[in-house]
């Protein structure tokens, strides 16, 4: 099989290796035209992608971003890809099989979730980004599930659940990414509110920042750019695992407590803390205190946090004394 390859570009040897298939599959030869409409564009679409790959304009251009196929058209490429171009076209596994992932995927959330940002976390560059992640530090999880019917591929969800008291954060939450707020559900049993929704791009992206499948004594510090986005994280995991009405932050991993001891060069010991889950399960976790100072500048970095864990702790002594002296 020869393909005439005038670009390294693989979005170009993808075409090229796609009009192979079409002419072996329909017997004769698939030109720029043919090949334009049967992809469902205008005729001229494909002869001025070819021009822009020459004039080096589309150098990083995605397969994803470059068609928008139909299931029925991608289930052909599926079937009728010989064994000969799967051995010379290296592209194959990356763009046809990750982009059939991708559009079930998308498809899936666009219908439950029509302004669903599947991309929100794919650079930590706000505030608002470093509180949700660590959020979901605390209180998420990517939930790994086999499908049988497609090789026991595995469908990676994200779930995160709030007892009641705490169920405006899953309303932010889900606002904050374009989820539908009516997707929200109400746990009876554990008297909770949670949402649960598949994508697989932004389970690829939390996935790299550090959440993790089964990730409470496994996680570390992610890398964030400045102290304020540390801080908002900070916060965020606070409002998930933190202690209202004190500094303390509860981890079931002693490496990112620790990490974050490091960081932020905290005085206070790590401390062992038992705890019984509302399953009945008993779990040694780990305390640190983030002392006052700390905490304060936390709540000034980032004003959208929980409103009951919101509580300015006294660094000063001579305050604490004045109101101590008013309250008797």
């Amino acid at each position: 099989m020869e393909i005439d390859c005038i670009s390294n570009n693989p979005t170009y040897t993808l075409l090229e290796a796609i009009r192979v298939e079409l002419k072996n599959f329909y017997g004769y030869k698939i030109n720029d035209k043919v090949l334009s409409i049967f992809l469902g564009f205008n005729e001229r679409y494909i002869a001025t992608k070819y021009y822009r790959i020459r004039k080096g304009q589309l150098e990083n251009f995605k397969f994803r971003e470059f068609f928008r196929l139909k299931s029925r058209t991608l289930k052909l490429f599926e079937i009728s890809i010989s064994e000969d171009l799967l051995k010379n076209f290296i592209f194959y596994e990356e763009y046809i099989k990750g982009y059939t992932d991708f559009k079930m995927s998308r498809k899936r959330s666009k219908h439950f979730h029509p302004f669903f940002k599947s991309d929100y976390f794919r650079v930590i560059d706000t505030k608002e980004k470093a509180y949700w992640l660590g959020f979901l530090y605390a209180d998420g999880a990517i939930i790994e599930k086999l499908n049988q019917k497609r090789n026991n591929k595995k469908r990676n969800r994200i779930k995160l659940s709030q007892s009641r008291k705490d169920r405006i954060l899953i309303y932010r939450f889900a606002r904050t990414v374009g989820l539908n707020i009516k997707q929200i559900y109400y746990d009876e049993k554990w008297d909770s509110y949670g949402i649960s929704f598949r994508n697989h791009e932004m389970v690829n992206d939390l996935m790299k920042h550090g959440v993790l499948h089964r990730k409470s004594k496994i996680i570390q510090l992610p890398s964030l750019f400045s102290r304020e986005l540390y801080l908002a994280f900070l916060l965020g995991y606070f409002d998930g695992d933190g202690e209202a009405g004190s500094s303390r932050i509860i981890s079931g991993s002693k490496i990112f407590l620790k990490q974050i001891k490091m960081k932020f060069c905290i005085k206070y010991k790590i401390q062992e803390d038992i705890r019984e889950t509302e399953k009945g399960e008993i779990l040694c976790c780990y305390a640190l205190s983030l002392g006052a100072e700390l905490f304060n500048e936390m709540l000034s970095n980032y004003k959208k946090s929980l409103n009951r864990k919101r509580i300015k702790m006294i660094t000063d002594l001579k305050e604490f004394h004045k109101i101590r002296f008013n309250n008797l």
